[in-house]
């Protein structure tokens, strides 16, 4: 098991069928999940309560030119693990 999650692995499902009542099953199961639509009044609410909150990926963040270049002088160093 310790491996079942390593990049390539292939699942342990792969390639076995569910049978027509367990697809149904599954379906009904999934309907029931389902919620209504936010209202307006909700999105606003919601709007509201993350506004001033860092965004956690660092893909939404802009950084500085000096932000940029420090990172890029540090890679170019010696103790840089991939030098």
């Amino acid at each position: 098991m310790k491996f079942l999650f390593q990049k390539g692995h292939k699942g342990y499902w792969l390639g076995k069928k569910f049978s027509e009542e367990h697809k149904r099953k599954i379906g009904l199961a999934n309907k029931r999940k389902k919620k209504p639509p936010f209202t307006e009044e909700h999105k606003k609410k919601l709007s509201e309560a993350h506004k001033g909150k860092k965004p956690t990926l660092k893909k939404h963040w802009k950084l500085s030119e000096k932000t940029k270049r420090k990172i890029s002088e540090t890679k170019k160093r010696e103790k840089n693990p991939n030098w």
